[in-house]
């Protein structure tokens, strides 16, 4: 998970207050979210390639 990840959990159970700042943004939300889609994707490619055998 990525930090701001973190950070938008810990703002929805704890407030702005404890955080600092608003974590769930429209810039960094989207950000957030098409990086754990980029890494996921990434995985899956490096996995497939190094990690399947072929019969």
């Amino acid at each position: 998970m990525t930090v701001s990840t973190i950070f938008s959990m810990v703002y929805l159970l704890e407030g702005e207050a404890f955080v600092g700042y608003n974590p769930l943004n429209m810039a960094q939300t989207i950000l957030t979210i098409s990086l754990c889609l980029l890494i996921f994707f990434l995985g899956m490619i490096l996995y497939s390639k190094f990690c399947w055998r072929r019969r």
